[in-house]
């Protein structure tokens, strides 16, 4: 070896049952515009955050409330597509 690295195979299995128990999203309750929220995702490495449909006109808001912005986004087959805009909201 040079510099005293070596190469080595990672092999990595299947996780059974056991292993799988942790492997599952985090989900919390929060509070959107004082709205209660159940299963909202944390995901602490993401750039955006995304809110469906539904969950806007839940906390008394519309489409006309977004704010333009030129983000695109990429789904996991490479697709991209402009979101409906932006909104700010207070969430605890």
């Amino acid at each position: 070896t040079k510099g005293g690295v070596e190469d080595d195979c990672a092999v990595f299995k299947k996780p059974d049952m056991e292993m799988k128990k942790h492997l599952k999203s985090l989900f919390v309750w929060a509070r959107i515009e004082g709205v209660g929220v159940n299963k909202v995702l944390v995901d602490g490495g993401a750039a955006i955050n995304l809110m469906p449909k539904f969950l806007l006109k839940k906390i008394g808001k519309s489409v006309e409330d977004l704010q333009p912005h030129n983000m695109m986004l990429t789904d996991y087959e490479g697709k991209t597509s402009k979101s409906l805009g932006m909104l700010l909201v207070d969430t605890t």
